[in-house]
């Protein structure tokens, strides 16, 4: 069973979110300043409506270019720059409830709109995830580090006492 969307559906999505791009923003932007101390320090909460109107603007792509690997990109460049656990799940929430409060056709065209973003959310939480698990091997990493030379440190101060 095929539940790829065919190209009239995509079409049909993509002038939705252009022409009710403001909610979408208006949501994802609120997600994230509801979540704004969620996050790790190098987000600043001034930022925070910049990456709404970016996550819009990243949702409108991917419904026109379908490219499920930007979006995993995407999804790991948010780990990278501190988005929360929190903010990142309030995200994925703001884009599916979004739809909501678009008014839609009687065409039964709404679970298409909802198999779409879940398409772009799942691969934006898969990005997210092997980003958060980059920074901790990143991090076991340097502590793995820090830890040898305090053990090279202890024995040559250890070796010099017992001169």
């Amino acid at each position: 069973m095929d539940t790829q969307p065919d190209a009239v559906v995509l079409d049909h999505v993509s002038t939705y979110l252009e022409n009710f791009q403001d909610v979408f923003c208006t949501s994802i932007c609120s997600a994230l300043q509801e979540t704004k101390f969620a996050n790790r320090m190098r987000i600043a909460p001034r930022r925070l409506d910049e990456l709404g109107k970016s996550e819009v603007a990243a949702f409108q792509h991917y419904v026109k270019q379908r490219d499920s690997k930007e979006v995993v990109a995407r999804g790991k460049q948010l780990a990278f720059e501190g988005l929360g656990h929190t903010s990142i799940i309030k995200v994925a929430a703001a884009m599916r409830k979004s739809w909501l409060k678009v008014p839609t056709e009687p065409t039964n065209t709404f679970a298409d709109f909802l198999t779409i973003t879940e398409e772009y959310v799942g691969s934006l939480l898969e990005g997210y995830i092997d980003g958060c698990e980059e920074e901790v091997r990143h991090e076991q990493q340097l502590t793995q580090a820090a830890y040898q030379r305090t053990l090279e440190h202890s024995v040559e101060h250890v070796d010099s006492n017992s001169r």
